[in-house]
């Protein structure tokens, strides 16, 4: 008898374990929770605007007692007060609160002050909105777009626990709530085209961003989402090794607290894929390695234009290029001092326009072992670096385009156009130009000495009596410019971030004031 009580408890044990278990592993990313939002600091009001819902939604105070809620309905919260939100019945089809509506006309939660200095944390899974029980459901087309598009006053999201997304799903859900510093976690790994475009663009006070699991992307699925998020410094892990056209445009553009990168491990590249991906990142001073061999159209156009701070570039193996596969990829980044090597032997039209435009500490050329041009593959490529001293003749380290290589339609118009030196006209195929290292050329020694810091919002150079010094900022403007009549010059300037520093029209000094 002791043996048969002993089994039985055992297999009751054994399956309220495995349940346990299970319902663990559901919930890893979800609650049964309805949707929720509490007032902090102060008092709040509340309403939830329903374009065209196909369900019943009902609201409570007390997550026990629920009433019908009537779209617009302000609930007025009491500081530490919350209120809930659900469907009526459990939804079959995760719809969208406005299928027939056009873009920005969609179903939204507003959030009003009452008290100077309220806030409001959402907490709860949003699929309540579908059922009290919270269906694991697949998004449909545009479900949660612009849903708290603009609530300054949101500090944290709710649960989105969703695991397979519809197109554009997401969609600007969280857009210039520029309070939020908390964002949900994301565990979908089924994308569809624009899932989460522009998902938290304007985050201003967002420092971390959510893991992001998906190995095969969709169009467009991650464009612009953290971008204007200014106080981001670390971007997330993208596993992914199946890209799709444009899926990662915009992602951080404008990111300037961004100081990691993160690996991108494709080999295979789509049209667009890169896109302005880490545009005017100012802070981003190492680039992630770029394994591709082959590459499509215009796949890194502008991938670090403005980084102000990235000192040295990827390599960049690929000897299949495509048409603009490079175009402006290094545009203004101040600081890179030296190209990759470029091992290409037949150019495509564009591929390398603007690509290194402005790059004004760039004091080397890369080798171009080319054999076929093509047209507009060289147009400005080095276009504003000012840097760069290339002269016709000796002394100085031996460049050119082989002699063999086929030529096309003006294949290097302004390709060193705004650079220093005798030859700022374009080049011609199998002519020996000179290019002048100024980083270990005589006449530079002396101001390579030049130390350049910030202090309270200052700017110090020392080493500079009898020069000309010129302060610019991150965006290439110049804000101050003396004679050097002293040995140390002293600048103030009136807002923090990345500064160049350039000395008699030869050396460039990055400083950052804080």
């Amino acid at each position: 008898m002791k043996t048969i009580v002993s089994f039985r408890f055992m297999k009751v044990a054994s399956f309220l374990f495995l349940m346990t278990f299970l319902m663990s592993v559901n919930n890893t990313y979800a609650s049964n929770s309805p949707l929720c939002f509490t007032a902090k600091s102060g008092k709040v009001t509340v309403s939830f605007s329903i374009v065209n819902a196909t369900h019943t939604i009902q609201y409570s105070t007390d997550s026990t007692d629920w009433s019908t809620y009537i779209s617009g309905t302000e609930v007025t919260l009491d500081i530490n007060q919350s209120v809930y939100f659900r469907a009526e019945t459990n939804q079959t089809t995760a719809t969208s609160f406005s299928e027939t509506k056009s873009w920005g006309e969609h179903s939204r939660f507003r959030f009003t002050r009452l008290d100077r200095h309220s806030y409001v944390e959402g907490s709860g899974n949003i699929m309540s909105l579908y059922g009290p029980d919270c269906p694991d459901l697949l998004l449909q087309q545009r479900a949660f777009q612009n849903m708290f598009e603009s609530c300054t006053l949101l500090t944290k999201a709710p649960e989105l626990p969703a695991t397979k997304l519809g197109k554009y799903c997401y969609s600007s859900m969280f857009q210039w709530c520029t309070s939020l510093i908390e964002a949900p976690e994301l565990p979908a790994t089924v994308m569809a085209e624009g899932c989460y475009y522009n998902m938290f663009y304007g985050c201003n006070d967002l420092t971390t961003a959510p893991e992001l699991p998906a190995m095969t992307l969709a169009e467009d699925c991650y464009g612009q989402m953290f971008a204007v998020c200014q106080s981001l410094k670390e971007a997330p892990a993208l596993p992914a090794t199946t890209l799709e056209d444009a899926c990662y445009y915009n992602m951080f553009a404008n990111c300037y607290s961004l100081v990691k990168a993160p690996e991108l491990p494709a080999t295979t590249m789509r049209p667009e894929c890169y896109v302005n991906m880490f545009r005017n990142c100012q802070l981003l001073e190492k680039a992630p390695e770029l394994p591709a061999t082959t590459l499509a159209f215009l796949c890194y156009f502008n991938m670090f234009y403005g980084c102000t701070s990235l000192e040295k570039a990827p390599e960049l193996p690929a000897t299949t290029l495509a048409v603009r596969c490079y175009e402006n990829m290094f545009g203004a980044c101040y600081s890179l001092t030296s190209a990759p090597e470029l091992p290409a032997t037949v150019l495509k039209a564009g591929c390398y326009t603007y690509m290194f435009m402005e790059c004004i500490s760039l004091t080397a050329l890369p080798t171009l072992p080319v054999k076929t041009l093509a047209q507009d593959c060289c147009d400005g490529m080095f276009a504003y670096c000012s840097s760069l001293r290339i002269n016709s003749e000796p002394p100085g380290i031996p460049w050119q385009i082989p002699g063999d290589a086929t030529p096309a339609t003006s294949w290097n118009n302004g390709m060193f156009m705004g650079t220093s030196g005798t030859q700022t006209f374009p080049p011609e195929i199998g002519v020996t130009y000179y290019v002048i290292d100024e980083k270990t050329s005589v006449e530079d020694i002396a101001v390579n000495d030049i130390v350049a810091y910030s202090n309270e919002g200052r700017i110090f150079v020392n080493g500079v009596a009898g020069e000309t010094v010129m302060v610019y900022d991150a965006n290439g403007h110049l804000v101050a410019e003396t004679c050097g009549t002293n040995d140390t010059e002293e600048f103030l300037v009136k807002v923090s971030g990345v500064y160049f520093v350039r000395v008699g029209g030869k050396d460039t000094k990055k400083v950052i004031v804080k």
